[in-house]
């Protein structure tokens, strides 16, 4: 999938692992400066894997009582479903598991401009 259009903001984390912000930083800034046609096996399981690892960290965070209201948890979720939505497109189970976690935050004032935002970003994928 070749994507112009530029994903949400996602500003650092700041209870999530530091290393997952600078992975996800740099996917994104290699996708936009390369594009995604022509990658190969080993670029789609790097993204698979950093998609994975953000959501991991989400759920991390939420099962932690000193974490489980913290902002990350959403930008983590809306993280993985971005990578995957530009390495897989918007079709692929690997997207749509990522964007049924982020649109469950749709249900919170807090988050719901976000998963708005975000939806747009997809419809413009």
């Amino acid at each position: 999938m070749t994507t112009s259009v530029i994903p949400p903001k996602c500003p650092r984390f700041s209870d999530a692992a530091p290393e997952l912000f600078d992975r996800y930083a740099a996917f994104i800034q290699d996708a936009s400066l390369s594009g995604t046609s022509n990658r190969g096996v080993e670029w789609h399981q790097r993204a698979r894997v950093l998609a994975s690892d953000l959501h991991s960290e989400a759920m991390t965070l939420g099962t932690s009582r000193a974490h489980e209201y913290s902002d990350d948890i959403y930008w983590l979720d809306q993280c993985a479903a971005v990578v995957s939505l530009i390495a897989f497109g918007r079709l692929s189970s690997d997207f749509e598991k990522y964007q049924a976690a982020v649109h469950y935050y749709a249900a919170f004032p807090n988050t719901k401009s976000r998963v708005i935002e975000f939806d747009r970003y997809v419809q413009g994928a």
